[in-house]
Order: structure tokens, then sequence, then C-alpha cells
């Protein structure tokens, strides 16, 4: 016969720090550490090095902008959809040409995204960045993704 236990829990001294950083504006080396790896993946297509590695980099900030930005405006709504059409018109690009590569328009259609992706890091929290890759994510898993249009 098994005896019933009261289970116990392992208290957490850190805890109450863990959520406050998660309340908390991301430290200055903390953007440094998330802009970094954004403005690599441009530059690889810049030069002509991208992989699809950079692609899902770039991917994934214009996703995180588009859900930030419901919470925000329309304006930055705008200029996430046009960083997702950019960098699936990059997408296009390499499924045609088996080659990774960004037009002119393109890169300065990414720029604008960047820039506001790097405005959303330096004004929002980690707790509401993390939800939005979250809801990225679950938004992905529901089949609810942005394809190319053909022309």
């Amino acid at each position: 016969m098994r005896k019933h236990t009261k289970r116990r829990w392992q208290k957490d001294p850190s805890a109450m720090y863990r959520v406050m950083s998660m309340q908390q504006p991301f430290t200055p080396s903390e953007q440094v550490k998330l802009n970094l790896p954004v403005r690599e993946a441009l530059q690889s297509f810049r030069d002509g090095t991208g992989t699809d590695v950079h692609w899902h980099t770039l991917a994934a900030i214009t996703n995180v902008c588009l859900i930030r930005g419901e919470a925000i405006g329309q304006e930055v709504v705008d200029v996430a959809k046009d960083g997702q059409e950019a960098i699936m018109s990059v997408m296009e690009r390499f499924n045609r040409t088996g080659k990774w590569g960004v037009s002119h328009d393109d890169l300065a259609r990414l720029e604008v995204c960047i820039d506001l992706h790097e405005q959303l890091i330096e004004l929002s929290t980690p707790g509401q960045m993390l939800q939005a890759f979250r809801d990225v994510i679950n938004r992905m898993n529901a089949g609810r993704t942005h394809r190319l249009e053909k022309a």
C-alpha cells in the first residue's frame, strides 16, 4: 500500500528576481546581444553570404514586429508587413535561383523593419518580447503563416 505524503515544493530564493527581470527594460548589453545577430543576418545578405539561418532570423523579427505592432498601432503593423513581404521576396528569389540574395528595394524595406525591431527591443520588456515570440510560434503552429502572392 502506498503511503500518501504531502508533496513538498523546493523554495526558489531567486524567483522574485526572475519575475522582476521580465518586467524591466532590456539593459544596453542585452540590447546589443539581441540586435547583433539581426544586423549580421542582413549584412550577410548584403554581401552575398546569406544562409537559411540568416533568413529565419530576419523572418522571426518581422513576425515579432507584427505581433508587437498589433498592440501599438497601424503604422507599426504596416512596417512589419512590408518587412514580411521583403523577406518572402528573398525566399522566392532563393526558390527561383537557388542562391540567397536580396534586391535593393527589399534591402531598404528590411532595414526599416530592423530599425523598428531595435526600437521595440529598446522600449519593450523581456516579458513583452517573449510573449510576442510565443504568439508567433502559436500562430505558426495554427497554420497562420504569410505566403508570397504569385503575380
